[in-house]
């Protein structure tokens, strides 16, 4: 839309992107923090043990196992389709 405005004047185009972004990073500062979520678990540095207990999780959960294998495949094919 821009570039259809702008044609003869790209560096309004630059100047118009770093000005929405400056207003977003403006904008983003005014969200308040909130507390963390009451984790009591320390954080894991192991991601591979991450992984291998929420496997053993889904294993016990065959309806959620089932959508996780299926969504997963449908993720390689479209991959490889691509």
């Amino acid at each position: 839309m821009l570039f259809t405005v702008w044609k003869a004047a790209p560096w309004r185009i630059g100047a118009a992107t770093i000005a929405i972004a400056a207003i977003g990073f403006a904008a983003s500062l005014r969200i308040t923090r909130v507390p963390a979520s009451g984790a009591t678990q320390p954080f894991r540095w192991n991601p591979f043990a991450e992984i291998a207990g929420s496997t053993r999780h889904l294993f016990h959960d065959k309806p959620l196992w089932l959508r996780r294998t299926r969504r997963s495949l449908y993720f390689w094919f479209a991959g490889v389709l691509l």
